[in-house]
């Protein structure tokens, strides 16, 4: 039988017996005890309820940000392939204007003044292309970091739905979030006006003061 029927009858058996005897009054002990051992099994169930529940929302808030991160990343991907596209299509540009611009010479003889002319209007398509790449260069270093500040902030989230039952931990996470945060909004766009001497490749404006050389690598040059 279960508890509850257990209580029942024991309560229906007390309602029978003769005030004070003995037997009244060990039915009505076991009844307590009864009583007593219903309620420790509904807590304990209530616990174990309440923990399923909260694992499994936690697992709902892994989840989400999980996901929402994939969705990023892909939005990433796709973003970095367009800048690189265009970038590359300026390259071809120049790579097709350069060629073009040696075959015009060498048809152009001896005839400096028409040379230098056709010098000039190359100058000045270069110069558009390169101001056009700086645009681009600047829109993708401001794209990488806002990129990076909500990875920051999603690495943040996954951190607090993985342990939301710890406050201590929790207390920790956005901590260490916010500072990371901070920094990385801190951190300006490079700049590199009075050049730079070595260092690992990154996207950085260029031209922001006026005409510069920049000199790629074969490895680095897109």
């Amino acid at each position: 039988l279960s508890l509850n029927n257990q209580i029942l009858i024991l309560e229906a058996e007390i309602a029978m017996m003769p005030e004070g005897s003995e037997k009244k009054l060990e039915l009505e002990q076991q009844l307590i005890d009864k009583k007593k051992e219903l309620y420790d099994k509904d807590r304990e169930n209530f616990i174990e309820n309440e923990e399923l529940k909260a694992e499994k929302e936690k697992e709902i808030r892994e989840a989400a940000a999980e996901s929402f991160s994939e969705i990023q990343n892909s939005l990433v991907e796709f973003s970095n392939l367009q800048f690189e596209s265009k970038l590359m299509q300026l390259d071809e540009e120049q790579r097709i204007q350069d060629e073009n611009l040696a075959k015009e010479l060498e048809r152009a003889g001896t005839n400096e003044n028409y040379k230098a002319e056709l010098q000039k209007r190359a100058d000045a398509q270069t110069k558009k292309r390169a101001e056009e790449r700086r645009k681009i260069e600047l829109q993708q270093a401001k794209f990488e970091k806002a990129n990076a500040l909500f990875q920051a902030i999603i690495g943040t989230a996954k951190e607090v739905a993985k342990n939301a039952a710890n406050p201590i931990l929790v207390a920790l996470a956005l901590a260490t979030g916010a500072a990371q945060i901070t920094a990385i909004a801190a951190q300006p766009i490079p700049k590199y006006a009075k050049g730079r001497k070595g260092g690992k490749s990154e996207v950085a404006m260029v031209g922001e003061a006026g005409a510069e050389a920049v000199i790629y690598s074969n490895k680095d040059y897109k």
